[in-house]
């Protein structure tokens, strides 16, 4: 126990050095306990070292907090606690765990900067449960590079990026560990965890149903397929859905930001950055057409043709119908992006735990090779894609997360961000 403790101490002061050297750390580290507690820590000093760039969904949240929770009293914040779960309260939050983030940091600390640090310390903790869940016990078939490469992408996609918008994609790994560690063992706490992503965000009342029905399905492949299939075909009409909601003001509100923002163009949470290079421009879409698409071709033909276990069989499902989902959302543009990049992290976790597994499925020769090359080539597909999500780190670091943090915190508007600092230094 004294020697835990002085590893976390030890690691805390590194990630005051470097939060850049400690990451190299953490992804190295073996004991489990220890790499959730400095996974928690390193996401939360880069929430500390977040650079907001005007008009992105981090600035917003900021300005929320900055406006509404600083001097918010306690009588206030409960009230409008209770309106959030009547589906009352529209004007600031509908989601209960950023109005309670926003009073924390603003109401009770009053230093609206410490949101994104609190985010950090939630998304840690459920983003590194989830890497050691998708790979645990494998370090020893983590050897061949386009496996490696397969790892980077469940690593970078939806890692430090997902504190710009903390709800939906915190939600989305709280979804993912709970229910893929009940697929694991059965045990119905994590039921529970699974759905208080529906807390973290609202449209998780929507996504835990086709991930509910991945998982009393599995074993149905053939329905699966079908259904996968057949979301290409068709899709719904909003007129249709909209006669099943339920008739409160909150669901008006939410109508209009999912359904009107389609006119505006689909998917656009992927593309709020600048469209001048051609990762941006072409990256998400690249990927969520042609890459996913086909690592879903490759988990059906595999779930039919081996046994796999009931967790991968359940990632396989969970992800395929999620992805039909977003097919069949047509009404909704930012429905279906979500969509999409929810089902891309299950069905690349699928992938993960059949690539380093192979041995035991008794694979010829020809059949591997062939599969390799059709892996590298969509591999190759993913690379715009990685680097949209690279970017996009780059544009919300701070210069300080490669050497002393605490610079960030003291100069504080007089921070830059990593792409900003490259700019300035080379003059591009």
């Amino acid at each position: 126990m004294v020697k835990k403790k002085q590893k976390v101490i030890h690691h805390i002061l590194l990630l005051l050095i470097s939060p850049y050297i400690a990451l190299y750390r953490l992804l190295k580290g073996k004991n489990q306990q220890i790499t959730v507690i400095s996974g928690m820590l390193l996401m939360g000093i880069i929430g500390s070292i977040y650079y907001f760039t005007p008009g992105s969904d981090g600035a917003t949240h900021l300005e929320k907090v900055n406006t509404h929770y600083v001097n918010l009293s306690g009588d206030e914040f409960l009230r409008e606690a209770i309106n959030i779960l009547t589906f009352q309260s529209i004007e600031i939050s509908v989601d209960l765990y950023i109005h309670c983030l926003g009073y924390l940091a603003g109401g009770i600390f009053g230093i609206p900067e410490l949101l994104h640090v609190f985010a950090g310390f939630v998304l840690g903790y459920f983003y590194t449960k989830s890497v050691i869940l998708v790979l645990k016990d494998k370090q020893k078939n983590l050897k061949a590079w386009w496996i490696i490469a397969f790892i980077a992408m469940f690593l970078v996609v939806r890692s430090i990026s997902a504190l710009n918008s903390i709800r939906m994609w915190t939600g989305m790994w709280i979804l993912f560990y709970g229910s893929y560690s009940y697929a694991l063992t059965r045990n119905k706490k994590y039921v529970w965890i699974a759905l208080s992503s529906i807390i973290v965000h609202f449209s998780y009342s929507i996504f835990v149903f086709p991930v509910i029905f991945g998982y009393i399905m599995r074993h149905r492949k053939m329905l699966i397929t079908f259904l996968f299939l057949a979301s290409f075909f068709f899709s719904l009409n909003y007129n249709l859905v909209s006669a099943y909601l339920p008739e409160n003001r909150l669901t008006e509100v939410k109508t209009e930001t999912y359904v009107q923002l389609e006119e505006e163009g689909g998917m656009q949470g992927e593309n709020k950055l600048s469209q001048t290079n051609f990762y941006k421009k072409y990256g998400p879409n690249i990927y969520y057409s042609y890459s996913l698409i086909a690592l879903s071709i490759i988990l059906i033909l595999f779930n039919f043709k081996y046994k796999l276990s009931e967790a991968t069989m359940f990632l396989i499902a969970a992800g395929l119908m999620l992805y039909a989902l977003s097919n069949i959302m047509e009404f909704s543009g930012l429905l279906q992006g979500r969509s999409k990049g929810l089902s891309s992290t299950f069905i690349t976790a699928a992938n993960l735990t059949i690539l380093t597994t192979l041995r035991y499925y008794g694979i010829s020769r020809l059949h591997f090779v062939m599969g390799r090359f059709f892996l590298v080539l969509v591999l190759l597909s993913c690379i715009p894609y990685f680097l949209f999500h690279f970017s996009y780190a780059l544009n919300m670091l701070s210069i300080f997360f490669f050497a002393f943090p605490f610079v960030s915190w003291i100069i504080g508007d007089g921070d830059l961000s990593i792409r900003d600092f490259l700019v300035l230094l080379f003059g591009g």
